[in-house]
C-alpha cells in the first residue's frame, strides 16, 4: 500500500513504476507532483485508489499498463477521467513524450 499524501509534493518526481503486488494507493499520494508524466502500473488487475490520487499533477500523465489490462482501465469508472483522455498504452509501447 501506498499512504495517504507519500508522495506529495514531490515536485522532482517525474516517472513512477506501481509493483504488481500494490493493492492500493492512499488519498492524494501523488498530489502537487508537477513533473510526473509517467506512471507504469505493473499489476495484473486494476489498481484501486482513493480520492484524488494525482490531484495538481501535470494533466499530461500517461499510463502504461499490462496488455491484459489494457481495456480494463480504459473502461474503468474509477479511472475513467483518464481513459477519456486517452492515457493508457501498453506496457510494451513507448512513452509518446
Amino acid at each position: 500500500q501506498i499512504g495517504t499524501g507519500t508522495f506529495k509534493n514531490c515536485w522532482k518526481l517525474r516517472e513512477v513504476v506501481l509493483p504488481s503486488a500494490l493493492q492500493i494507493v492512499g488519498n492524494n499520494a501523488f498530489k502537487n507532483c508537477y513533473d510526473l508524466r509517467y506512471v507504469t502500473i505493473m499489476g495484473n488487475r486494476v489498481l484501486k485508489f482513493n480520492t484524488d490520487m494525482f490531484s495538481i499533477c501535470h494533466g499530461d500523465i500517461q499510463f502504461k499498463v499490462p496488455d491484459s489490462q489494457l481495456e480494463n482501465y480504459n473502461n474503468n469508472t474509477g479511472w475513467s477521467f483518464y481513459s477519456e483522455l486517452d492515457r493508457f498504452i501498453s506496457v510494451n509501447d513507448e512513452w509518446s513524450v
